[in-house]
């Protein structure tokens, strides 16, 4: 049985160095902010951190979200709920989740969702 980590964390393209965590399942990165803080500080990570919840949350209002990350530590207040994802975004989600179908199978989305997101055909 293969695991799969509680999510996934990918840069955005760009001389802005822009942190993407990806879900990969039903289960919401967001409930791994302590987690998660430990990761990026490893990595470095410092600014703006977009949230792609699609496996968790759905192709919904409540898909993109984000928060700043500094010194170690997300500053929670910051949290933003993000209507239009910046283009940029959009593409590496829809790049992301194409390529990683495997993950579909243990999230919220219905079957008909599941084939738009393997045809990159999901709209934002």
């Amino acid at each position: 049985m293969k695991i799969i980590p509680k999510y996934i964390v990918g840069r955005l393209p760009g001389r802005e160095k822009k942190s993407v965590v990806f879900s990969t399942s039903i289960h919401s990165p967001m409930r791994e902010l302590c987690a998660l803080a430990a990761d990026l500080k490893k990595k470095n990570v410092s600014g703006e951190v977009f949230f792609d919840l699609l496996l968790s949350n759905g192709h919904g209002e409540d898909r993109f979200f984000k928060l700043i990350f500094q010194d170690g530590r997300f500053d929670k207040k910051s949290l933003e709920q993000l209507d239009s994802p910046p283009p940029k975004l959009k593409e590496l989600s829809t790049s992301f989740y194409a390529k990683r179908t495997d993950l579909l199978e243990n999230s919220v989305l219905s079957k008909p969702a599941k084939f738009l997101v393997k045809k990159r055909a999901l709209r934002f």
